[in-house]
């Protein structure tokens, strides 16, 4: 886009526009040489000055382009967004969850009690960072919601009682009229910690920051999502080492829909 130009683009561009230009001698119609663009001309300055006013404006051009879209919008912008459909930000909530508690009332609208109604009531609830609805998960005519806390509002992200009391007294008042409160199951995935043993090689090979990406993807895992040695390997590999071998774990770890995994001891050495 024109306005994702540099300063140095900017004045680039109009300074070659001063050289193309046709500059004719008005008592003898002789064209003359194109004017002196060095730097420190009368030229130069005045295209720098021009150059830094189209900067400006196409930087503001493009943080108006951002807030256009809910998902690119600063947190301000979003919340207005959100707010257009009676979405308001709960206490610790990130901008991240705010965007998908937004997305999924525009892209799933309320249905009468489907499975995106309860992940959007139980995100609806203040300190809820993230939910998830398993239909049938105590037997026919029952609903399990599993539910995550934020952190940094509540101290860890596994909810205490009296959320997941909230949670389903929140939407217990929303079921559908004929959905008993005994029903309804509101729990905290159980937590499979994994650690993580391994080994890379490399002229550059940086354990630490291998070792952090490693913990920042074990820490954003989803309850039924499976670990894979080779995801993790692909780390290092993506971090720029020559080579990986996944010990710990051997092989790939599988969990159910009520499980998620979660860092635990993660090790990462040059071989």
């Amino acid at each position: 886009m024109a306005w994702d130009k540099s300063f140095d683009e900017e004045l680039a561009q109009i300074l070659t526009d001063y050289r193309n230009q046709s500059w004719i001698d008005p008592d003898t119609g002789q064209i003359l040489a194109p004017p002196d663009t060095s730097i420190g001309s009368l030229v130069f300055i005045s295209a720098a000055v021009l150059a830094s006013a189209k900067w400006g404006l196409h930087r503001h051009q493009s943080w108006i382009a951002r807030q256009i879209f809910a998902d690119t919008a600063d947190s301000a912008n979003l919340e207005h967004w959100c707010w257009t459909r009676g979405i308001y930000r709960n206490a610790g909530e990130s901008d991240a969850s705010l965007l998908a508690r937004y997305l999924i009332a525009i892209r799933e609208p309320a249905a009468g009690g489907n499975r995106t109604d309860y992940v959007r009531w139980a995100l609806e609830v203040a300190t809820v960072a993230a939910a998830w609805c398993i239909p049938l998960g105590n037997g026919p005519g029952t609903i399990d919601v599993l539910i995550l806390a934020a952190a940094d509002a509540t101290g860890s992200e596994i909810p205490d009682q009296a959320l997941l009391d909230a949670v389903h007294t929140y939407i217990d008042a929303r079921n559908p009229a004929e959905m008993h409160a005994d029903d309804l199951r509101v729990m905290a995935p159980f937590v499979v910690i994994q650690d993580v043993t391994m080994t890379i090689a490399g002229t550059a090979a940086d354990p630490a920051e291998v070792a952090a990406d490693i913990t920042a993807y074990l820490a954003g895992m989803t309850p039924g999502q499976d670990l894979h040695p080779t995801r993790l390997a692909a780390f290092a590999i993506a971090a720029g080492e020559d080579s990986a071998e996944v010990a710990t774990p051997a092989a790939p770890v599988a969990t159910t829909e009520y499980q998620v995994i979660r860092p635990g001891v993660i090790t990462v050495t040059v071989g």
